[in-house]
């Protein structure tokens, strides 16, 4: 007879309770006469020794409940037939990590980890906990710790091979440090959940992966280890050591415009534990044939990096990919170029062309708005009276007011406004009324000259403001240098509209800048202009900036990007439309995406196409994390710097000097407290309690003196 809490036996002392109390011998203490017993014959009671028990049966009832209760709380389990010493692996929860990264691709590697696989899941017993895990960039379970017991175990190992070989290698970068501390939070809540935290048993975490330098490690810095914790990093190795990888360093802007030539830079590195220096570098054709004109030879030393151009685009084929020749490892020698199409804005200035002359604002639009190889301004000027001309033009992204308007030409911009577009307009003059109150369906606005005394300031600005938000940096916030010399008012302007904002006032509480919202578009009122005769506004360095927000305002445009990485993600959002996107991976496959959303599905190599029902084209390539052709091993010994608790596959199975001590008390088949859990002794004492407790009442009852009237 065994006991899991054997401190409570001590509460079987409590029998010398019953015992005491039964050996108290009943005197009379005291005698009183009463006149009606004179007659009487006197009868006083028998006394007895006092070291006579009386009533036997009713104490040994009471001792035995105490002793009963004692028994209960104390937990008491055969284990006379059940002693058996534990096996090691009854005290170690394991998780098996295979890498399934681009670099586990390289010829031989993922079939050795299915052969390591194997014997890990061999050797691991039945009752073992363990789960089971796939990595790259991110960890993918295939079978949990609840899984595992809920498999067959006849049958485990080879289900388990199965789930693996389904999820081949892919694509991505490797995050080593990702997965070890994922699958270390998720051995702790599986031990949190089965209440086996207290044991302390030992977490076996199992890497089956190649450990190539380019793998991402840094998250494991002063990460804090469980003492009872180890990894065993068990390496595969490649048949072929040499590796070299081809990578794009391309701008998206260096492509030539007219989209004939592409001359992509290019870099090429060698591992260091390589035996191959001669390379080439090759167009492929959509044809999958390699274009034989103009091939590039490599010469790069092992642990070399070299960077040149590639050769000269093949004017006569379509071809997006460039090969690296001579490697005998293929998984990283090939890179897809997608054509650049940058960015194109049309800005339409209605004002005569004349004599561009200082004083001028066309000679300050033109220079502001400058064409850059991502992004190219076409600016229109037009001094037409008519508004058919102006109704041709498609893909207008900004209208620039300058002097006065026919009601026509004013209404048509009206309705621009409406459905999207953006007027800038500057009062250059009085004359400008009749325009301001088309465009703003106003009739009651008036303009007048204000009077100025030598010069006013930008008083106060609202940060807030899209025109002004990039502004809200301490240290591009300053416009008190910006001089106005002339400024006009706008009188009659009903300032409670809640599409109305100002978002500049000058130093006398007049308004400087004043947007409103109209349908889908909005207009932009300056109440002064950027001539120098008017203000020093285009002599600021603060002009150009604010002319592109006011271009780009209510767009949100991002760079779109021709070049991205495998698993990157793809802001669609600067993409101008509100339909669905259709997007097309290299293996043909199409996906309807919102354009306000990031597209992640980016796990392939190759050229991805993006369509709109606005006619909008996208063309974007993706390709290997450079990292990934970094193959040379990582020494273990920088991951142990790092605070990682390593072992040696051979020696995995081995205990730590801690944990010897506690492995003694604790080896045996069953714990005690699944023993005792099975058994479940103390329910019946607890009856039994229950059973004394009503005959101890009854013989109480029998035993007590009786009553006479």
């Amino acid at each position: 007879m065994s006991f899991l809490y054997p401190l409570f036996l001590l509460g079987g002392a409590a029998i010398a309770g019953p015992i005491l109390f039964h050996l108290i011998r009943r005197v009379t203490r005291e005698k009183k006469s009463f006149s009606t017993l004179m007659f009487l014959k006197a009868s006083p009671p028998k006394l007895t020794r006092k070291s006579r028990i009386e009533h036997w049966f009713l104490m040994l009832l009471r001792c035995l409940v105490f002793l009963l209760l004692a028994l209960a709380f104390s937990r008491p389990y055969l284990s006379s037939e059940q002693t058996i010493q534990l096996e090691s692996d009854e005290r170690v929860r394991h998780c098996l990590l295979i890498d399934k990264s681009a670099s586990m691709r390289r010829d031989g590697l993922w079939e050795e980890s299915l052969s390591k696989a194997e014997n890990w899941l061999t050797q691991w017993k039945q009752e073992a906990y363990a789960s089971v895990y796939l990595f790259d960039e991110s960890i993918h379970q295939v079978v949990s710790f609840e899984d595992w017991s809920g498999l067959n175990p006849d049958i485990r190992t080879s289900e388990i091979l199965n789930r693996i070989k389904a999820q081949p290698p892919s694509w991505k970068a490797t995050s080593i440090d990702d997965a070890l501390l994922e699958s270390l939070n998720r051995m702790e809540e599986g031990a949190r959940e089965q209440e086996k935290e207290n044991n302390q048993q030992a977490w076996e975490l199992v890497v089956i992966s190649d450990l190539q330098s380019g793998s991402r490690y840094e998250g494991l810095r002063g990460q804090d280890w469980p003492k009872h914790a180890y990894v065993v990093f068990d390496g595969t190795e490649p048949r072929n050591s040499s590796n070299a990888g081809l990578q794009a360093l391309q701008s998206d802007w260096q492509i030539a415009e007219d989209e004939s030539f592409i001359a992509p830079r290019v870099r090429v590195s060698n591992a260091q534990d390589s035996d191959q220096e001669q390379f080439e570098i090759q167009w492929k054709t959509e044809d999958n044939s390699l274009e034989t004109n103009g091939n590039l030879p490599m010469y790069v030393t092992p642990g070399q990096t070299r960077i040149t151009t590639a050769p000269k685009w093949p004017e006569d084929q379509r071809v997006n990919q460039l090969v690296l020749t001579g490697d005998s490892e293929t998984f990283d020698n090939t890179i897809w170029i997608a054509p650049f199409k940058p960015r194109t804005s049309r800005i339409v200035l209605l004002a005569p062309k004349g004599q561009k002359q200082d004083s001028e604002l066309e000679y300050y639009i033109e220079r502001a708005f400058q064409s850059i190889p991502e992004h190219r301004i076409e600016l229109i000027q037009s001094q037409t009276e008519a508004w058919e001309p102006l109704a041709a033009l498609k893909g207008i992204d900004l209208w620039i007011v300058t002097r006065p308007l026919n009601d026509s030409v004013a209404e048509g911009l009206r309705e621009q406004v409406k459905k999207g577009g953006i007027i800038l307009m500057p009062i250059t003059s009085v004359t400008m009324q009749n325009t301001l109150q088309v465009i703003w369906e106003d009739p009651v606005l008036e303009i007048e000259e204000a009077t100025v005394t030598d010069y006013s300031l930008i008083g106060k600005i609202d940060f807030q403001h899209p025109l002004f938000a990039p502004f809200a940096d301490p240290r591009f916030s300053n416009f008190s240098k910006i001089h106005f010399w002339k400024h006009r008012r706008i009188l009659n302007l009903d300032l409670s509209q809640e599409e109305l904002r100002i978002a500049a006032y000058l130093d006398n509480d007049e308004p400087a800048i004043i947007t409103r919202s109209q349908g889908l578009g909005r207009i932009i009122l300056i109440s002064s202009s950027w001539t120098p005769k008017d203000s020093q506004l285009a002599l600021s360095t603060k002009f150009v900036p604010w002319l592109y927000t006011a271009l780009n305002w209510g767009r949100n445009y991002q760079e779109l990007r021709t070049q991205y990485s495998i698993g990157e993600a793809v802001d669609l959002s600067s993409i101008p439309t509100e339909d669905k996107l259709a997007i097309r991976n290299p293996n043909g496959e199409v996906e309807k995406k919102s354009a306000d959303k990031l597209y992640r599905n980016t796990n392939l190599p190759g050229i991805y196409e993006i369509e709109a029902d606005n006619d909008f084209r996208w063309t974007f390539a993706v390709n290997l994390h450079p990292d990934e052709s970094r193959t040379s091993v990582l020494p273990l010994e920088t991951l142990e710097s790092l605070g990682v608790p390593t072992r040696d596959p051979e020696n995995a199975a081995e205990e730590t000097p801690e944990s010897r001590q506690q492995k003694a008390e604790d080896s045996r088949l069953l714990q005690s407290q699944e023993i005792e859990q099975g058994q479940k002794y103390w329910r019946w004492m607890l009856l039994a309690v229950l059973a004394l407790v009503l005959l101890e009442s009854l013989v109480a009852s029998k035993a007590s003196p009786k009553q006479f009237a």
